[in-house]
């Protein structure tokens, strides 16, 4: 199954809304500044599929290899207080000593 292909089956059961091609690059200026306050900075894959008409933006996000990574709690903070987060479930949350140890390992 080809990349388009597995996006169309992941979206047909709702149509997407789709961005309007006028937003592209501010959407893109916007996650560039929230990359650089990852630390050490991570820059995901981006990547603008059409489907169903419309313009889909796809962020793909594989394990960097300076992991682990650490993002300000509130990135909208003028003094950033910087942890490792992880996700549990449906969760992001702050990652305690133990699991900061396993991160590590």
């Amino acid at each position: 199954m080809t990349r388009a292909a597995r996006l169309r089956v992941a979206v047909w059961a709702a149509p997407p809304v789709g961005v309007p091609a006028g937003h592209l690059d501010k959407i893109q200026r916007e996650l560039l500044r929230y990359c650089n306050l990852i630390r050490p900075a991570y820059f995901p894959i981006l990547g603008a599929e059409e489907v169903a008409g419309r313009t889909v933006l796809i962020l793909w996000c594989p394990g960097g290899q300076n992991r682990p990574y650490q993002a300000p709690r509130d990135v909208t903070a003028r003094e950033k207080e910087y942890a490792h987060f992880i996700r549990r479930y449906a969760n992001t949350v702050v990652a305690k000593d133990g699991e900061l140890q396993e991160l590590m390992t």
